[in-house]
């Protein structure tokens, strides 16, 4: 998604604004967050003898993106997936809608804490490593992303290149249009052929020679 910057202001190529007082774009391979004040890091790390190690601070953060009774702020691109390019585009849409007032959060902080202390002692589980080194675990959490914002989960038009097929980039290339029609109220016509329609398909003929 390209992107041209004006005073407070984020010009994304689809002509959407995003106002936005600080943009901080950082890479690295340990998580330290050093243009953080220590008050506001304290904040964003609750317990931190479970979020802190040698490889750097985790966060605790909704989704993986936003801390938790500090709306103003968001992390993308945090975690590391190995499709991090396309699980970076879903993130900056979900923030978008986010800070547009369309994500409905859970009720009360003790859910969202809970939501994020979940997802941590899941990827500690099974990669033994802090939270945000996914690796190739990319696709249910890019879902939940979708599911949040109203769009279709479904990416291809049938399910033998939905569940089969290579993701490619192609498949989120109608995000932003899917995400306004939602807010338009318009239904977005897309046809799946489904498993289910293909059971009916070899249905139809044995019905056909039955009766």
């Amino acid at each position: 998604m390209q992107h041209n910057m004006i005073e407070h202001s984020t010009v994304f190529s689809v002509v959407e604004l995003l106002q936005a007082d600080l943009i901080i774009c950082a890479t690295g391979f340990i998580e330290t967050f050093p243009f953080l004040s220590e008050t506001l890091t304290k904040t964003l790390v609750k317990n931190r003898t479970k979020s802190t190690s040698d490889e750097g601070i985790d966060l605790d953060l909704y989704r993986r993106i936003i801390p938790v009774g500090i709306p103003n702020i968001a992390f993308i691109d945090l975690p590391a997936p190995i499709h991090t390019w396309m699980f970076c585009e879903v993130q900056c849409h979900w923030m978008s809608d986010y800070f547009l007032g369309r994500i409905k959060l859970p009720n009360t902080e003790k859910e969202m804490y809970e939501e994020i202390e979940t997802s941590r002692q899941f990827i500690y589980k099974m990669f033994k490593r802090k939270s945000y080194y996914f690796q190739y675990y990319w696709l249910e959490p890019m879902e939940i992303y979708l599911r949040d914002m109203g769009v279709s989960l479904y990416r291809t038009n049938n399910w033998i290149s939905e569940y089969f097929g290579v993701y490619h980039p192609k498949r989120l290339s109608t995000l932003h249009d899917e995400r306004e029609a939602k807010v338009e109220g318009k239904t977005t016509n897309f046809w799946y052929f489904s498993f289910q329609h293909t059971i009916l398909l070899f249905l139809l003929p044995l019905f056909i020679w039955f009766f």
